[in-house]
């Protein structure tokens, strides 16, 4: 190979080599809390920090039996879109962004109940997850979580602590895009 083309190919790798690596969108935090009443209904709260590497419209997946949908506080409609129920978010710009859902779920934890979704299948992964449930009484038994990916054994991914009544619980590591979370929780006393 000819001198000139040695160094065209060395500056091409070099070139390679500072580029920078293509920045991926995702959910820096997820913070849900959730207040349930004696009779299993829960009230919550999911607060998502996101960053954005370029303008989106956003779909949040919602429980199905969610009710009294607010997004920033404003009163919102969710859509049943692609098999789910959504909330649409408002078109995005790049960059950093904090947004506030809320919404009430009936009968949420209850014998019957399969348990309370605290993640529901956001499209991105989620570098760091916490959550804090208050109950109306102290549990009967620990809780336990079940995620979409991981099943039961998500339990090695979150520091759970409970005092008293309630719940507390972080992610020890990033969760995959379309997580979803369940805490299931045996009704106490207090509760119908």
């Amino acid at each position: 190979m000819k001198p000139i083309a040695k160094i065209l190919v060395l500056l091409l790798c070099l070139c390679l080599l500072v580029l920078p690596a293509a920045a991926v969108s995702g959910a820096d935090s997820v913070q849900t809390t959730a207040a349930v009443e004696a009779d299993g209904s829960c009230y919550v709260t999911m607060r998502l920090q996101l960053h954005l590497e370029q303008a989106e419209k956003l779909s949040l997946p919602l429980p199905p039996q969610a009710k009294e949908v607010r997004l920033g506080g404003r009163l919102r409609t969710p859509i049943w879109q692609g098999g789910q129920f959504v909330l649409q978010l408002p078109k995005l710009d790049a960059g950093i962004h904090t947004v506030e859902i809320s919404f009430r779920l009936d009968g949420a934890v209850t014998e019957k109940s399969g348990g309370l979704p605290l993640l529901t299948g956001f499209a991105y992964p989620v570098d760091d997850f916490s959550c804090t449930v208050t109950l109306p009484a102290a549990p009967m038994e620990a809780p336990t979580f079940v995620s979409g990916y991981y099943g039961e054994s998500i339990a090695d991914q979150l520091q759970v602590q409970l005092q008293g009544n309630v719940i507390h619980c972080r992610s020890l590591q990033t969760l995959k895009d379309r997580e979803t979370l369940i805490l299931q929780c045996r009704a106490t006393s207090a509760m119908v």
